[in-house]
């Protein structure tokens, strides 16, 4: 299912962890230059990523956090700024051990859900062109490359090694079909008017005949 977090309890960051394990093991390098080991760096990464995440990203109103989650486990997840008319959409990722089993395109979907029922909006991403199964998804979930290179939105500069991406999500239609009290409301209006189509127009009241006489429908 679909969880929008507004704050990262422990369980939830271990959980959220192990989504990233694989970008921030990559990264570590960088967080973590003077880390003795592999290990010890992957946890200063991570120990840093989520004091980032609690104390920076989630208590702007205009970031969100989602995740799809199954069985109690968080399989997919990505963030979301909201920018000038547009939402940034990064950091989508998958656990390693789940990859190609549909679970980024199930939490795209659904989040395209959302969007639309809350009043539709327009996604950005930016996609590095070597990274074919995240390309392959953004189009699949029905984005379409915007330009090349791609802008980073993130950081404000040009990247010659990705490519823009976007999606138009529109607002969800309402159901044409009225409401059951809306079908009685109905029913009782055209028997009314059925039972006003019989009446000689010598019986009409003047009100309705000056009425009808404009040409009005009520």
């Amino acid at each position: 299912m679909l969880r929008k977090l507004t704050e990262l309890s422990p369980e939830d960051g271990v959980r959220l962890m192990a989504v990233y394990r694989e970008s921030n093991s990559e990264n570590a390098a960088w967080f973590a230059p003077d880390a003795p080991t592999p290990e010890e760096g992957l946890r200063r990464t991570e120990a840093g990523f989520l004091a980032w995440l609690r104390e920076d990203f989630l208590p702007r109103k205009e970031n969100t956090l989602w995740v799809w989650e199954e069985d109690g486990i968080f399989l997919s997840a990505l963030r979301l700024t909201e920018l000038d008319g547009f939402l940034w959409l990064e950091a989508l990722e998958t656990r390693p051990d789940r990859r190609g089993q549909g679970c980024g395109e199930r939490l795209l979907r659904a989040l395209a859900a959302e969007l639309s029922q809350a009043g539709g909006a327009c996604v950005r991403s930016c996609v590095s062109k070597k990274n074919r199964p995240s390309l392959a998804l953004h189009k699949k979930a029905g984005f379409t490359v915007e330009r090349d290179p791609g802008w980073d939105f993130g950081t404000g500069e040009e990247d010659a090694g990705s490519l823009g991406m976007l999606r138009h999500i529109p607002r969800k239609r309402r159901s044409a079909r009225p409401s059951r009290a809306g079908r009685s409301l109905y029913s009782a209006f055209t028997r009314n008017c059925r039972a006003v189509c019989r009446l000689s127009r010598s019986e009409l009241p003047k009100e309705a005949l000056l009425r009808k006489g404009r040409g009005s429908s009520g």
